[in-house]
């Protein structure tokens, strides 16, 4: 019970420090209060137990057979490839003679959660709600459970700056140090071509219900795939779908709470994208992300696998188009109340309807 509640208490913390915040006119006192609660967050994903999520085991059993980084880079095949940055922190505690595991779990908490604040305090206009939206939702998935994934989610954070001020060469920087800890982060590259200063509602509208509507009608990238019979590739997703009708893996629920959500979120902000962009620059390109994370729920529907991780990877915009949305309401203590429950609601389903992490002590 106690380790269950203590995920409230540290939302009730959070959302303290960010209304606290908007009573702050000096900046150190504002650094202070997100600095402590980048700490905090740092510390429940690096010092947590082993039965507190999932894949904790697997990371351990990566240190087990780790041998030395030269023999990684001669022997990938007995890693079974996966990416480097994780025996680079393993290497490094075999160098200092560092025997104790959290090390290595506080190591990659520390990466993700300071770029994600880094890039936080660059994009958002409410740096305090920002975080109690990435706590309730996104860290209970990345920093929580996809240890490397959560590292690859926070450098397409910190890269939206390059991508609405062109920087090509610090935009495929990041992208190079986030392939590091997770290949995944090579999707990242096709985003630098949308255009920042751009939006229509009418192509967004059309695009956002277009894969809906595909999606709902089992018409996926796979559906390609599949006519066109690409070998191994083809045979592979075969085996999946057997795996799939057999149970091994649990299909989409394509009208779940959160997506109906949204959707509805994404409609309301594609209705007031000209206010949007008033109050933040990079109000279009957090809406197309956003409705890129929605499309590719559905475009991918019928691997649910791949589905989640995109859709995850590009729904990180929410943290930050969500505070945006507060501007363009009358009633701003509606607006902020509706923004809290709606982190709430994540919080309640993660924790106690899909049961994604176990209670903390």
């Amino acid at each position: 019970m106690i380790g269950t509640l203590f995920y409230y208490i540290v939302f009730l913390l959070l959302t303290a420090f960010a209304l606290i915040e908007k009573s702050f006119y000096d900046k150190n006192k504002v650094f202070i209060v997100t600095a402590f609660s980048a700490i905090l967050l740092i510390l429940i994903a690096g010092l947590r137990g082993e039965n507190v999520a999932r894949d904790y085991v697997n990371y351990l059993s990566y240190l087990d057979t780790f041998v030395s980084f030269s023999h990684y880079l001669s022997n990938p095949a007995y890693y079974d490839f996966n990416e480097p940055g994780i025996f680079l922190v393993a290497a490094f505690m075999q160098i200092f003679d560092i025997s104790n595991v959290k090390f290595f779990f506080v190591v990659f908490a520390f990466i993700a959660v300071f770029v994600k604040i880094k890039a936080i305090i660059k994009t958002s206009t409410w740096i305090g709600l920002t975080i109690v939206l990435f706590f309730t939702n996104f860290f209970l998935i990345q920093e929580m459970t996809q240890i490397r994934g959560a590292i690859a989610v926070a450098f397409l954070l910190l890269s939206i700056p390059d991508i609405y001020h062109r920087n090509l060469y610090s935009f495929l920087l990041k992208v190079a140090v986030s392939m590091v800890f997770h290949y995944s982060s090579i999707l990242i590259i096709p985003l630098y071509f949308l255009k920042p200063d751009t939006f229509s509602r009418q192509i967004n509208s059309a695009l956002l219900f277009g894969c809906i509507v595909l999606g709902l009608l089992n018409v996926t990238v796979f559906t390609l795939i599949d006519n066109l019979n690409l070998g191994v590739i083809s045979l592979k997703l075969n085996k999946y779908y057997e795996l799939l009708e057999a149970g091994y893996y649990t299909s989409i629920n394509k009208f779940n709470v959160l997506i109906l959500l949204r959707i509805s979120i994404a409609c309301f902000a594609i209705y007031y994208s000209v206010q949007l962009k008033e109050h933040s620059k990079y109000a279009y390109l957090i809406l197309k992300l956003y409705i890129l994370s929605i499309c590719s729920f559905y475009f991918f529907s019928t691997v649910p696998a791949i589905a989640f991780r995109i859709s995850e990877m590009l729904g990180i915009s929410e943290i930050i188009l969500l505070p945006m949305l507060i501007y363009v309401v009358r009633e701003k203590s509606f607006a902020v109340g509706a923004v809290l429950s709606f982190a709430l609601l994540n919080l309640i389903i993660y924790v106690q309807i899909s049961k994604l992490v176990n209670p903390y002590f």
